[in-house]
Parts: C-alpha cells; structure tokens; sequence
C-alpha cells in the first residue's frame, strides 16, 4: 500500500503538525472521551509541541482527557538534557494551565528491566485491554532508520514475546534506553512520523518506497500498517521522494 505522504514547508512544519493533532485529539474524544498520545522524543517534535502547548492551539485541546505515554527514553534523570520527559515538559508541557495525565517512563529505579517491566504495567492498567491501542502514536525516523529506540540490527525487531516494553542499547553510543515494542506502537489508531531536515531525505525515501529489510531499517516495520500511517516531512526531508515524482 501506498504510504500517506504530507510534505510542509519548513517554517510551517511545527504550526501545520500541530493543527492535525488538535484535530485528531478532538476525534478520539469525540469518539471515545478521551484521548491517549505516545509520544516522540527528537528535535523535530519539539517544534510541533511548542505550537500544541501555546496560543492559540493551546485553548483548542481538552487537556483534561488526554493521556501523554513516552515511545521512548534514554535511562537518564527526567531533569537531563538528553531525556525525551525534559524536552517535553520544556516545549509543551510548561505553557499549559490544565495539565494532561503524564505517564513518564520511570528512569530512577536502579534497574532498566524494572523500569520496562514497571511501565508496561502502568500501560495496560491505564488503557486496557489485551493489546493497549494508543489513540495517536507519533515516531521520529534516525539517519539510520531507527524509529523509537528500535534500532538496526536489534533483536528486539525479531522479538516474538507478547511483552510491550523493553531495555535497548544504542550501538553509536551506548546509552540504555526503554522503548515500546513494536506490536503496542504498530497497532496504534493512528500513526504519524514526524521527519524534518535533508540530512534524512535518503532514508525517508528508502522507509517510504520499502527498499531494504527491516533489520538494516526498522522504521519499515510500519509499511505493514501503512493504511494507518502519515508520513510529515518537510521538504529537505522529502526531496528525493520528490525527485523520483512520489
């Protein structure tokens, strides 16, 4: 199946993401009363929770119904730089006078596997269900093919388990990370890949058209729910996709 494919101006990108996420929170609570959101970690997220967390957007979410999960996170302190619960309590959460529910991946237990175990649990008691659908899940795509902390070669991609969350290592540089599975991010509603920059323009083009395997680009595990997927780029990002008249 054909990938969904928007292409936004850089300057417009975070305003432009945004707008759709107000729209689809506004759907599921419509729909269901509320509203629950994995969240992407990255610097292209940032600007799109900025625009979410501030006027006029801000007043346009019922903040109260919504739930904000992490897809990721590095095992660091929330209060680091580097964690993904710092960015966005910095960019969005900060501006906001009715907070959402915040269910942060646990990083101060003195053990990765404790803290996978613990969030998993936290997940099925907050969702429910057999397989817990997120309302929205949003992914960041690495220069690798990387998406959450679901990186090449890992052996989580061929994880046959029924667990949802587990400890991964970036190879580049060796930080423990906990990241969801790909069964709980596959099977969210709806499932957008938040890519900006022309340094990703390569990669985007071969997770896109499907060229190579999932263990050299694990983002192409989500070609197989691409009725669900919406690809953001903007137009670094999607320049070869243009090039090749996508």
């Amino acid at each position: 199946m054909e990938a969904n494919v928007e292409i936004v101006e850089p300057r417009n990108f975070g305003g432009d993401v945004a707008d759709e996420l107000v729209s689809l929170i506004g759907e599921a609570v419509a729909e269901r009363g509320s509203c629950s959101i994995a969240l992407s970690g990255g610097t292209t997220p940032g600007s799109v929770y900025r625009a979410l967390g501030h006027p006029p957007r801000v007043a346009e979410v019922p903040w109260d119904k919504v739930s904000l999960f992490w897809g990721d996170e590095r095992y660091v302190s929330h209060s680091d730089d580097q964690s993904n619960y710092h960015m966005v309590q910095g960019t969005m959460l900060s501006g906001l006078a009715i907070p959402p529910q915040l269910f942060p991946i646990p990083t101060d237990l003195s053990d990765p596997e404790e803290a996978a175990r613990h969030y998993e649990a936290t997940i099925r008691s907050a969702i429910g269900g057999e397989l817990p659908l997120f309302d929205i899940v949003l992914l960041g795509l690495g220069d690798d093919g990387h998406t959450a902390s679901l990186f090449p070669r890992s052996p989580l991609l061929r994880d046959e388990s029924d667990r949802l969350v587990a400890v991964a290592t970036n190879p580049k540089d060796g930080v423990t990370r906990i990241t969801l599975m790909p069964r709980i991010l596959m099977a969210g509603r709806r499932i957008l890949f938040l890519v900006s920059g022309q340094a990703k323009a390569d990669v985007v083009n071969r997770v896109v058209k499907g060229i190579g395997s999932v263990d050299e680009y694990p983002a192409l595990l989500f070609r197989g729910v691409a009725d669900k997927v919406t690809w953001y780029l903007d137009s670094g990002a999607a320049r070869k996709l243009q090039e090749s008249g996508h």
